[in-house]
């Protein structure tokens, strides 16, 4: 419950941080076009609209298992907890989704930098097509100098664009830095749980009553698996934003390698500088970074908090045992 506060409470902070991120897309798409990249919003539109279908299949198919399951059991359906837990998730997976959404548009852009890059890295860009017809006879030096100026205008353009991108993953961080860790959170506690009660279900013989046990695995299961793709999809969305900002590097370097013209040699190492300083790091909310590396901690965590509940519960069983055997005695 406190989550879903929590959550409704971010909604004003978060729509005045997502005026200043479109702003700053709209920005680099414009520079975008002045480049002659075409941006094409029907993709963007798309992926919304996809996002939004499958939150809607989510929901209604895991509600209905759940409603199914327990209307077989002839057991009182306790409504007000199944639309708490399911509605509290909805709210997990919202957050999740507009993140995702966020980090794709970010991306998208990265990969548009990098295309152009990447053709004046190969010399399939406009200029070297336009100047290579008049580099003929007494045009040859003012023919290269017209197409170094506009590659170099080129590699500035990128500059700026990756320089803004740069500040859309600070305002990402800012606007998703609490409801992520409130997400995170909720789901790695949810994991540990209803793991925990999967354990000492089964080991109590659940499992001898088939149809209770079937109904108890799947509400279980869903809660355990829900929380590792809710946690997974931040991770991995994160990493592939980062990776496509780190081609860039890459291009740069390979453009600097090249025999290119000392003028935009000099554009690419400043650009070279830039990306090194402003690397892109996607966190919750500055406490840790959303990278492969928190997968491998949180499994860590989870597999530590399981033996301390087991501990904890073998312990009881076996204090309550003996005081059994001395009320015998």
């Amino acid at each position: 419950m406190l989550y879903v506060i929590f959550a409704l409470w971010k909604i004003p902070f978060c729509l005045n941080t997502n005026n200043l991120f479109m702003d700053i897309v709209v920005k680099v798409d414009k520079d975008l076009e002045d480049l002659g990249e075409d941006v094409d919003y029907t993709q963007d539109a798309h992926l919304a609209l996809n996002i939004s279908i499958f939150q809607l299949v989510i929901y209604l198919f895991r509600f209905l298992s759940i409603w199914t399951s327990l209307s077989r059991l002839n057991v009182p359906m306790p409504l007000e907890r199944l639309f708490q837990v399911i509605y509290s998730d909805a709210l997990a997976d919202i957050a999740t989704a507009h993140y995702c959404f966020f980090l794709k548009v970010v991306r998208g852009r990265y990969e548009r930098i990098n295309k152009v890059l990447d053709e004046i890295k190969n010399h399939k860009s406009w200029e070297y097509k336009l100047f290579s017809r008049i580099n003929t006879g007494a045009n040859v030096h003012k023919a290269i100098g017209l197409q170094d100026k506009y590659v170099c205008e080129k590699i500035k353009a990128c500059a700026k664009m990756y320089g803004m991108l740069y500040k859309v993953t600070d305002a990402t961080n800012v606007m998703f830095g609490a409801i992520l860790v409130a997400t995170i959170s909720v789901s790695l506690n949810d994991i540990i749980i209803y793991m925990f009660y999967f354990m000492e279900a089964t080991a109590a013989g659940l499992f001898h009553d088939v149809e209770k046990y079937i109904v108890f695995v799947i509400y279980v299961t869903w809660q355990i698996v829900y929380g590792i793709v809710i946690i997974y999809l931040l991770v991995y969305v994160s990493e592939r934003a980062v990776y496509t900002a780190k081609n860039t590097s890459f291009i740069v370097h390979e453009i600097l390698d090249s025999d290119f013209s000392p003028p935009i040699k000099v554009e690419a190492m400043q650009l070279s500088i830039q990306v090194l300083h402003q690397k892109p790091v996607f966190t919750a909310k500055g406490l840790y970074e959303l990278n492969y590396a928190l997968l491998h901690q949180l499994s860590r965590s989870i597999s530590t908090y399981l033996i301390i509940l087991l501990q904890f519960v073998t312990d009881a069983k076996q204090t309550a045992a003996l005081e059994y055997l001395n009320t015998r005695d």
